[in-house]
């Protein structure tokens, strides 16, 4: 065995209808490239139907069992289901303590109701042992609501997940992930200092037998890995939540077994789910003029890296994007395509299939742009997030030198200079564009009350799973820029500009405010004057301050951009990277923003 694969275990029960228990973990370790070590606890007579036998092995079997499987592997992670009795529980607490002496994180899933709604344990008997002994050596415990109510002593429906992961973390819980249902859907997971609400809908594929015992298995899966506890939760989240959709729907009667090794989509099965898994690379890549990387598979290491890329009806300006992320060659990324509502894009990313890790998510109808990088968001497995827009392209070494910031750790979202374009770039061109303006203006906080100057191109930032790493679906304008204040304002995060052109932000004449006719022009401003007064209500400024005044100066902008389409006449290019301009250098020079009003009609020229 290769010391790079992990060896985790899982104390818990047979299931004689191999989706959950011990045969449901072996299968999640092994979804994430671990290698499972078992411990039986119990033997259960049972289907997707139910419960209908279960025997208990003899508590002196199962700590010889433990014991060899630690004399015999280098364990680094465990997980303990099932553990049917008091006596029992009381007996495992000596070596598990000492597995969690030595490092190894423990997950403790209380199994008390299965899926199929069936009581696996005394309740009354195991309650007390569970809270004196496994709790406290527990790295994380991951109860469904009922047996989080069950343990906490509350009524059920008595309390909120939120109440209920506090409730537990008192009674000596690190931290709790309280997982969700029909009724609640996403998981709640609370680190004892911050509540986090992982959001994802409820998948009513019918397929659900297995899946919290997947869930706890895939944490500890991750955790071996290294991976730090939230990541770990957010992972696992997402691949529980993709084995329900893809569940074996064919097998059983009634909750039908998850899949969360993808065997369904590996056999081609087309049932129809809405998220598909990673594009394999079975097929050779299509001849392609751009260079990239190979992919390299990183068998069971998840991606450091998510691009969320929301795209609609715009095959040949997602296919330069693809190549700009191919030519960045790297294997730590993963791309997230987001379709929003749009015509089939699978050809395009057949193109790329084998040089990136490509998952698809293909949305029925259009959301808006808000809430397809939302969707992407909420699947994305990395450390790191980052935007690309279908329109825009990274230059080569963008992500590299993005990472390489991040990892300094003095910063938890870098962005690269923004060059903006009136003509399509190539994305690997020898020699960089060179462009007329760019956004690349360094980090001050109190300009960005007054305008937005970090497109979301060339901004990697690091992967929060609380809500506020979400674009308000509400807005349609501005809807970054309000991410970055909830970041830096809310969050505490740190912004850090890279001195180095790193992406392209196309400004294409058929799609500009600039160069519309005059009627679509006003339109357009409009929205856009709509979108900035609603974001100066959201996010308001002492009246009188600094912000205020310029803030001021850009509605004049807009009163005479108004004036000039009223009277037939269009706007100069670029008016708004020239307005950026120059209300930063003023604003951050200090300057009165009255001195600057003259100034403002001559950005309107074309120039």
């Amino acid at each position: 065995m290769s010391d790079n694969i992990p060896v985790c275990l899982t104390i818990g029960s047979s299931d004689s209808g191999g989706g959950a228990g011990v045969q449901g973990d072996i299968k999640a370790f092994a979804s994430v490239g671990c290698f499972a070590t078992t411990v039986v606890v119990g033997v259960t007579a049972q289907s997707t139907d139910g419960v209908t036998g279960r025997w208990g092995v003899p508590v002196p079997a199962v700590l010889a069992q433990l014991d060899a499987v630690r004399r015999g592997f280098p364990l680094r992670a465990a997980k303990v289901g099932t553990t049917w009795s008091e006596e029992l529980i009381r007996a495992l607490a000596g070596p598990l303590r000492e597995l969690a002496g030595d490092g190894v994180p423990i997950v403790v899933d209380p199994v008390m109701v299965s899926t199929a709604g069936s009581w696996l344990s005394e309740v009354g008997r195991t309650r007390a042992a569970v809270l004196e002994t496994l709790l406290p050596l527990a790295a994380v415990i991951t109860p469904n609501r009922r047996e989080a109510e069950l343990l906490a002593g509350v009524a059920a429906g008595a309390a909120s997940r939120r109440d209920l992961a506090e409730a537990l973390a008192g009674l000596g819980a690190a931290a709790v992930v309280i997982t969700g249902g029909p009724d609640e859907a996403g998981d709640w997971f609370f680190d004892g200092a911050e509540h986090r609400h992982l959001h994802g809908a409820w998948h009513d594929s019918g397929a659900e037998h297995g899946a919290g015992c997947a869930h706890s298995a895939l944490i500890a899966g991750l955790m071996s890995q290294g991976r730090p506890l939230a990541a770990a939760v957010r992972e696992a989240h997402w691949r529980a939540a993709e084995g329900v959709r893809h569940g074996h729907t064919h097998l059983g009667t009634t909750v039908h077994p998850v899949d969360v090794l993808g065997i369904g989509a590996a056999a081609g099965d087309a049932r129809g789910p809405a998220l598909r898994w990673p594009l394999s690379s079975a097929r050779p890549l299509d001849p392609h003029p751009h260079p990239a990387a190979p992919k390299s598979g990183r068998p069971g290491r998840p991606p450091r890296l998510s691009v969320i890329l929301p795209t609609r009806d715009r095959p040949e300006t997602l296919r330069a994007a693809l190549a700009s992320v191919a030519a960045q060659r790297r294997d730590d990324t993963e791309v997230v395509v987001v379709n929003d509502g749009g015509a089939p894009v699978e050809p395009v990313l057949d193109e790329f299939r084998s040089h990136l890790d490509l998952r698809l998510i293909t949305l029925l109808a259009e959301h808006g742009p808000s809430a397809a990088r939302n969707h992407g968001i909420e699947a994305a497995r990395g450390e790191y997030l980052s935007f690309l827009d279908d329109d825009d392209v990274y230059l080569p070494g963008h992500l590299e030198s993005a990472l390489t910031a991040l990892a300094a750790g003095d910063a938890d979202a870098v962005y690269a200079t923004a060059g903006v374009s009136r003509r399509r770039v190539d994305p690997i061109a020898a020699e960089p564009p060179e462009l007329p303006h760019a956004f690349d203006f360094s980090f001050h906080d109190g300009f960005l009350s007054v305008l937005n100057y970090i497109p979301p191109t060339g901004l990697v930032v690091r992967a929060d799973l609380a809500e506020a790493m979400r674009f308000d679906p509400d807005l349609r304008i501005g809807e970054d820029w309000d991410l970055w204040l909830r970041l830096s304002r809310h969050r505490g995060y740190r912004f850090r500009h890279l001195d180095r052109l790193g992406a392209v932000y196309h400004r294409i004449p058929a799609h500009s405010v600039s160069a519309d006719p005059v009627g679509d022009g006003r339109r357009a401003l409009a929205r856009f004057h709509d979108g900035y007064r609603r974001m100066c209500a959201r996010w308001a400024v002492p009246a009188g301050s600094p912000q205020d005044g310029y803030r001021r100066l850009v509605l004049q902008v807009y009163d005479l951009a108004f004036v000039r389409y009223d009277s037939g006449r269009t706007l100069g290019s670029f008016w708004y990277e020239r307005m950026v301009r120059l209300l930063y250098d003023g604003f951050v020079a200090g300057r009165p923003a009255d001195a600057l009003a003259p100034r403002l009609a001559p950005l309107l020229e074309e120039q």
